[in-house]
């Protein structure tokens, strides 16, 4: 999942800590994943021109994210267990908003697709997306199901714990019917995760926009992004991804 500072957060005072993820903060395997797949993505622009360099009025290629975006609460104190936490503070999250997030504060044009919960979470998250400059041409949202939740902490002993809330969530529910063809035609990356392949009608979404996405000539961008306790089982989780 991960999160990110809007830019509304500063990074100053001692609650910084507890802004972020501990994705961001303590896992540096994380981190230099999450970053990794940014600057390579960054590096893509300008080995296959994706950033035309003739005219500032030309636009850049765009970076397409299709996934999922949630809420992710932070414990206020470290080192604890989630039952431990003497409170939590939301904070934006998902791997694909948070790589379409950084294409854009890096300089690129990025674009996500998803589905969010018709409340107020799932308006944030998207208000969230445009403030970053990221187009949202291609959310959706679901009036029947809410935005996707997840309680996050870094034990003392170095484990991450995770508690997820999507029985279903909205991201959950996308189907086939509801993406936005040109948007994705229009991609010159095409980047994912493999959250979106767990359950139907998610993952036949997914398959038909990286089809779509690669018969226009996209560059495909896989993020594994491994949440075993997502998956029914083992066997599944080998098969789908």
């Amino acid at each position: 999942m991960g999160t990110f500072l809007t830019k509304s957060e500063t990074m100053t005072s001692n609650h910084v800590s507890t802004r972020l993820n501990p994705y961001i903060n303590h896992s540096n395997l994380r981190s230099l994943i999450i970053l990794s797949i940014v600057f390579f993505l960054r590096y893509l622009e300008h080995k296959l021109d994706l950033v035309p360099m003739a005219s500032n009025a030309e636009k850049k290629g765009l970076i397409v994210s299709f996934g999922e975006m949630l809420i992710d609460f932070v414990p206020t104190e470290s080192g604890v267990s989630l039952a431990e936490s003497p409170g939590f503070l939301k904070a934006p999250g998902g791997a694909p908003a948070n790589v379409a997030i950084a294409v854009t504060r890096l300089g690129g044009r990025a674009a996500f697709v998803g589905k969010l919960g018709d409340d107020e979470f799932g308006h944030m998250l998207a208000g969230i997306l445009r403030e970053n400059g990221v187009e949202d041409k291609g959310i959706n949202f679901d009036k029947g199901a809410r935005t996707a939740l997840a309680f996050v902490t870094l034990r003392s002993d170095g484990d991450r714990e995770f508690m997820f809330y999507r029985n279903p969530s909205a991201d959950m529910l996308l189907r086939p019917d509801e993406l936005n063809l040109e948007l994705i035609r229009s991609a010159k990356v095409f980047h994912y995760g493999s959250i979106s392949l767990i359950t139907e009608p998610c993952r036949s979404a997914h398959m038909k926009a990286m089809e779509v996405a690669k018969e226009a000539g996209a560059l495909l961008s896989y993020d594994p992004n491994l949440r075993e306790p997502l998956w029914s089982s083992p066997k599944k989780l080998g098969h789908r991804s």
